[in-house]
């Protein structure tokens, strides 16, 4: 998907919030660690060295959801963080 001429004048007039994790609050959020490991959530709180994220268990042998759980990630372990924007209807 290329990006237009409008959408980065979006982002460059945005205005950006002081600390980078309030980007992700209470949104799906996918974080990548540095030990290849991956957690899907949504990110409920950040302090000052971890981050909160809920995620969906699931049992060892089964695909079926069964328990909601909380993780939380020390900030060192983060490689990156991502999650979508959804596209504004024009």
């Amino acid at each position: 998907m290329a990006i237009d001429k409008a959408r980065l004048d979006y982002y460059k007039n945005y205005d950006y919030p002081k600390h980078a994790y309030t980007f992700f609050h209470n949104k799906f959020t996918r974080v990548h660690l540095l030990d290849g490991k991956t957690f899907s959530g949504y990110l409920i709180k950040e302090y000052t060295y971890e981050i909160l994220l809920i995620v969906n268990r699931k049992s060892k042998d089964s695909d079926t959801i069964n328990a909601e759980g909380r993780i939380m990630i020390p900030k060192h372990s983060i490689k990156y963080v991502e999650n979508n924007i959804k596209a504004k209807s024009k």
